[in-house]
């Protein structure tokens, strides 16, 4: 069991780049580096006789002469410091004291937003006032240089994990002492760690069982943690694999490359006087607390947090006393047409594209919008979507409540068949639209959607 949590940090930490075959076309000896820089080739001679199975190898290294701390990125900051400065905060909510953060979020006083008229400004009071809370009752993520980067099942309990940490406590204690009561303290602590770890594992597949219909995303991550991580690839530039600071730069390069260079104008009087006229026409007034309370109870709450560091579950289950607020902000927002700043900062997750691989260009870019953003765009689009459903052609699938791709294979089908079973010859035709939101053209889609509000 250690031999093998060892060889699985040893994975994640270090990468094999001898590439150099004996003379059976294999290689027996591994190069392991932890950094990139490393090259291989195979030596003119040995300092000892050449085994050939083991070559001489010529290693070589770059060493920079820059101080190892000044290539470590950044650390994480929180979303305000004290001077107001928008920055990005990391609370540990496993550890929160929720009785006392739930009681303190119902108890804040909101009269002093009400009189603000800016959007940002209005915002800006309404993350201090949450933070103040988070710092009571949340303490922040701790960075820690992590020697071993074994990551537990999700079905290891705290205790499973505590009795883990004290198995190999007394197996090393054991090895020191050589004593028999040692030992036996060990095999009492292995076996319990072994009969824990069992019943735990039967109890969240029990649980995961039973929840498929409500919770499909807990099977699934389960379903992959029984196939093993595959991905554990480094984006390799130029034949050298790239640290962690060079692979965000170039995620960050590569995502940036399919936009557009030119800015869009977003002129919306312009696009409003160039709009065609439409019968589907939309009005977006201010918003309702029903409307808001809604989207903040159809939130998800295991989605990944956003910049604001505010878990969506804490907006969902606070939705009766944090939904007043949010509304004279939302309607400030509507009234004023503006955008708040800190919610057009995103978290860019790269995901890849199926198995994953070396090359940036095997992943696909996700946003991950601050908790109040979403819920502000979910409000917004369920009021014009009410309005405008009925302008809707039957054969859109997509992004539609209630449809999706087995209803888009359901229609193929009901028009395919009879075709086919009459003798007719039936063509079918699919295309694919390469980064089809990334490359949209602004002002024309603000154009199409002046002509209809």
């Amino acid at each position: 069991m250690v031999l093998w949590m060892g060889l699985q940090a040893l994975r994640d930490e270090v990468i094999q780049y001898n590439s150099v075959p004996n003379c059976s076309g294999r290689q027996l000896d591994l190069v392991l580096s932890g950094r990139a820089g490393v090259s291989v080739r195979a030596g003119d001679e040995g300092l000892q006789p050449v085994d050939e199975y083991h070559p001489p190898l010529d290693i070589s290294v770059q060493v920079s002469s820059e101080p190892s701390s000044s290539r470590l990125p950044p650390a994480s900051p929180p979303l305000y410091d004290d001077e107001h400065n928008q920055i990005f905060k990391q609370w540990n909510f496993n550890k929160a004291n929720f009785m006392q953060m739930y009681y303190l979020l119902g108890n804040i006083d909101w009269s002093d937003l009400y009189v603000l008229n800016d959007p940002n400004i209005a915002l800006e009071f309404f993350y201090s006032k949450i933070n103040d809370v988070f710092y009571d009752c949340v303490p922040i993520k701790k960075k820690k240089c992590k020697k071993f980067r074994y990551t537990y099942p999700v079905w290891y309990t705290p205790d499973i994990i505590s009795n883990i940490k004290l198995k190999y406590a007394l197996h090393k204690k054991y090895k020191l002492s050589k004593s028999a009561s040692d030992y036996q303290a060990f095999s009492l602590c292995r076996a319990k760690v072994k009969s824990d770890t069992m019943v735990a594992h039967d109890r969240y597949r029990d649980r995961v069982q039973d929840h498929l219909a409500t919770d499909p995303k807990a099977f699934w991550s389960y379903f992959r943690s029984k196939r093993g991580n595959s991905n554990n690839y480094r984006i390799v530039k130029n034949g050298t694999a790239l640290s962690d600071q060079e692979c965000a730069n170039e995620f960050a390069r590569y995502f940036h490359s399919v936009y557009s260079s030119e800015a869009a104008a977003l002129d919306a009087e312009t696009a409003s006087a160039a709009a065609a006229p439409s019968a589907a026409c939309a009005h977006l007034g201010l918003l309702e607390g029903g409307a808001v309370r809604r989207a903040l109870a159809r939130l998800p709450p295991k989605c990944s947090v956003g910049p604001d560091g505010i878990p969506p579950f804490v907006l969902r289950d606070c939705r009766f006393i944090l939904c007043e607020p949010l509304v004279h902000i939302f309607n400030k927002c509507i009234e004023t047409a503006t955008f708040p700043e800190p919610w057009k900062l995103t978290r860019v997750v790269p995901v890849p594209k199926g198995g994953g691989g070396t090359e940036a260009s095997d992943y696909r870019p996700v946003a991950v919008l601050s908790s109040p953003a979403k819920v502000f765009e979910a409000a917004v689009h369920n009021t014009l979507y009410e309005q405008l459903k009925a302008h809707l052609t039957d054969a859109q699938h997509g992004f539609r409540p209630g449809r999706g791709t087995s209803g888009n294979l359901l229609h193929l089908m009901s028009n395919l068949v009879p075709a086919v079973d009459a003798g007719l010859q039936v063509d079918v035709a699919y295309f694919d639209f390469r980064k089809a939101f990334d490359t949209v053209d602004s002002d024309v889609l603000l154009l199409k959607l002046a002509g209809r509000a």
